[in-house]
């Protein structure tokens, strides 16, 4: 009997403790438990390749210590699409595109290369070469990218290839930007608000100087971050443009910016993206390999700016051998060498010209600009200061020669970027400036 009740003992606790473990087991919080994400496991890279959630690029790099890639999908900023590092060097990452065509290439550790394994090219403005991918359909779960870091708009500055632009107003609904680069075209290059207010976009501009104008709900504004401008003949300004292929942040001596910036433009839907068109003329010695037209966009228009004094000038297209004319320019004349070409006549414009001045302090505390233009007055014209030191100003000044200083926290001083200079009636010297 004794027996009989133990092994019936036993076999109850044997039960309930099998109940017990299967209870625990259906109560496991299956939140704690740690899902890693699949290894990509191939040992070479591939061209890029269309997936579920968007098309995956892949380069190979066992001894890179970074790599990214930069494009027209991230706005060619080195640092917002970084790629993931295999165990046998290759790095990848998988990005959803909107359709249309794109341009891209890899930084491995700050060194740009194109995509080795795609053989899709083209080139641009300054006849560098990049990688090229069709997307024929949107990506699943692809979403227009906001710019979430910037707080505070900026005057334009470059990031690698391409001219930062950024404008603030919380309350616009659309904000555009246009001009010279883009014959003016306001629906073209549309900018992103983020959280802040901050409207932002990276344009990828030629060398030369332009004019813009930001579009605000249909408005024209110039660019209230930029200290230089020219009066638009409307009741506004335009904001101007100088890029050099690096835009300095240092002071430099006083500049005229008037000048005449014409735009040359072809259109013509059949003819590919990656072909370049040059403008041949008198101002260019009708050289094929210095004003070169490029479809930057690949939306079948090509451009390129020119800088051109006062006169009169005549041009041609150039492509592959073969010279046309400008189809947008019906006015045509025969040069002096008896050639018929389009014609074009450049007329500067009279009056005042827009000078800047600038001046690189980061701890001076007030810094005013007095000259013979302002009677040497020490409170007429105080200068602004940017993020980076950079005090500045932009003064309307007919042709002719002035000499000036700087009033630094009180202290007057020659400007330290100009190296002309003039004695004064008091015996020391003043900076010496000629506006032409």
């Amino acid at each position: 009997m004794k027996i009989r009740t133990v092994i019936i003992i036993i076999i109850g606790l044997l039960f309930l403790l099998g109940c017990g473990g299967k209870k625990e087991d259906e109560k496991m919080d299956e939140s704690k438990l740690v899902y890693k994400p699949v290894e990509d496991t191939r040992e070479e890279a591939a061209p890029p390749e269309k997936t579920e959630y968007g098309y995956n690029f892949s380069i190979k790099a066992p001894k890179a210590n970074y790599v990214s890639i930069v494009g027209d999908f991230n706005n060619w900023l080195d640092n917002r699409t970084p790629m993931v590092k295999n165990k046998y060097g290759v790095w990848s990452i998988t990005i959803p595109l909107k359709r249309g065509i794109y341009s891209y290439k890899f930084n491995i550790d700050n060194t740009w290369v194109i995509d080795a394994n795609n053989p899709n090219l083209a080139r641009d403005s300054l006849d560098d070469r990049r990688s090229i991918i069709e997307v024929t359909e949107d990506s699943e779960g692809y979403e227009e990218p906001i710019y979430r870091g910037v707080t505070n708009a900026r005057s334009p500055v470059m990031e690698k290839t391409n001219i930062i632009f950024s404008y603030k107003d919380k309350f616009a609904e659309t904000v555009s930007i246009a001009g010279t680069f883009n014959n003016w075209e306001k629906d073209q290059y549309f900018l992103k608000k983020n959280k802040h207010g901050v409207w932002e976009t990276a344009i990828h501009i030629s060398k030369g100087e332009y004019y813009y104008k930001f579009n605000v709900d249909g408005v024209w504004k110039h660019d209230p971050n930029n200290p230089v401008y020219v009066d638009d003949k409307q009741g506004d300004y335009k904001s101007v443009l100088v890029i050099d292929n690096i835009i300095k942040d240092r002071a430099d001596s006083p500049t005229v910016i008037n000048k005449d910036i014409i735009r040359f433009s072809f259109y013509n839907k059949d003819l590919p993206s990656n072909y370049t068109i040059s403008v041949i003329g008198d101002f260019n010695d009708w050289k094929t390999n210095k004003d070169v037209m490029a479809d930057n966009d690949f939306n079948k228009t090509w451009f390129t700016t020119v800088e051109l004094k006062k006169g009169e000038y005549y041009y041609k297209f150039y492509l592959a051998g073969t010279e046309f004319f400008d189809p947008q320019n019906t006015l045509k004349k025969v040069t002096p060498e008896g050639i018929t070409a389009n014609y074009l006549k450049v007329i500067l414009p009279a009056g005042k010209r827009n000078v800047k001045f600038s001046y690189r302090n980061r701890k001076a505390k007030d810094v005013f600009l007095v000259g013979d233009f302002n009677n040497w007055n020490p409170q007429i014209d105080k200068l602004q200061k940017d993020q980076t030191g950079l005090w500045y100003i932009v003064k309307k000044m007919y042709p002719g020669t002035y000499s000036y200083q700087y009033i630094v926290d009180e202290k007057w001083i020659t400007d330290p970027s100009n190296g002309d200079s003039v004695t004064d009636q008091n015996g020391g010297f003043s900076s010496f400036l000629r506006v032409q």
